[in-house]
């Protein structure tokens, strides 16, 4: 009778697997993604977990405010509107705005981890994406 696996066989595939699963869980709690909005494509500020970083010109029309573990942003997008931005638990979302009678940019599915469909906020031309890079630690 033939053996299903040789044992080293059995060997790359256990090494195979502690490489992929602590890959995942290298250092503890993971970074996450960069998360930029931007309004009318110049770009207002970035949101991650090592932080917000607001950029000098948007400085005196973005609002910080913190609650608990949540960050709320309050983003100027001029002509009297504004967009609330909030960041708890990995995950971004608009969570007020008054662009509309409908407001459907504070209906839309957070960002995060597992879902990447940028949120937009069409009548403030303010869109929140992720940055493409992944603050997750790297293995080795």
């Amino acid at each position: 009778m033939k053996k299903a696996f040789a044992p080293c066989d059995v060997a790359v595939y256990l090494l195979l697997a502690a490489l992929v699963f602590g890959a995942g869980f290298a250092g503890g709690k993971r970074g996450g993604f960069e998360y930029l909005v931007t309004i009318g494509g110049e770009r207002v500020c970035s949101v991650s977990e090592a932080g917000v970083e607001i950029v000098s010109a948007w400085i005196s029309r973005v609002r910080r405010e913190e609650n608990g573990d949540a960050v709320r942003l309050i983003v100027d997008a001029g002509e009297g509107g504004f967009n609330e931005i909030e960041w708890r638990d990995g995950k971004i979302r608009m969570s007020n705005a008054n662009c509309s009678a409908h407001r459907d940019c504070t209906r839309m599915i957070p960002l995060s981890e597992k879902s990447s469909v940028p949120i937009v906020c069409a009548p403030h031309r303010l869109k929140i994406e992720r940055s493409g890079k992944n603050l997750s630690p790297v293995a080795g």
